[in-house]
């Protein structure tokens, strides 16, 4: 899908203001209710919007330690790969899983009510999977949570 100045505006206003209007919506990207519509159903059909989500503090309910994990696996084949992702996959700890390059073969954000929950998400989950390593990361304070992507109209596209 090719992206115009106008979907660039709804995605970054969607971004900040997820359960705006249509009418609201139209009102700040100077479209017809409308025609926002019309453009969202499309931009999900085409799979550029995913999801539609609300931005939970983990504090508030009841997970305040958020850990990045660079997990490296003790095998490189297909199997050992898919496993691990279905053990994350099923892990409600396991917020994110990010297959990455570099040093470790996955970056893993985990939110858990403390570090004995951790510990015992290291042994169980990860004991289980073909892990060599596990290198862990707490965070001090999250800086800029929502995860927003630029999506101004008019920016340099690559």
């Amino acid at each position: 899908m090719d992206l115009d100045r106008l979907d660039l505006a709804i995605l970054d206003e969607l971004q900040q203001h997820n359960r705006v209007t249509y009418d609201a919506l139209g009102e700040r990207v100077g479209l017809s209710p409308s025609s926002c519509r019309r453009r969202i159903t499309a931009l999900r059909r085409a799979g550029v919007i995913v999801a539609d989500v609300a931005v939970v503090s983990p504090a508030k309910v009841g997970l305040p330690v958020v850990l990045f994990a660079l997990v490296t696996l003790d095998r490189d084949g297909g199997d050992a790969h898919a496993a691990f992702r279905e053990r994350m996959q099923q892990t409600p700890a396991v917020v994110a899983r990010t297959y990455v390059t570099g040093p470790a073969d996955y970056l893993v954000k985990i939110a858990v009510r403390d570090m004995e929950q951790y510990e015992a998400l290291l042994t169980a989950v990860l004991g289980e999977a073909p892990v060599r390593r596990v290198e862990t990361m707490v965070t001090l304070r999250e800086t800029k949570p929502n995860g927003r992507l630029p999506c101004t109209p008019g920016r340099p596209r690559p």
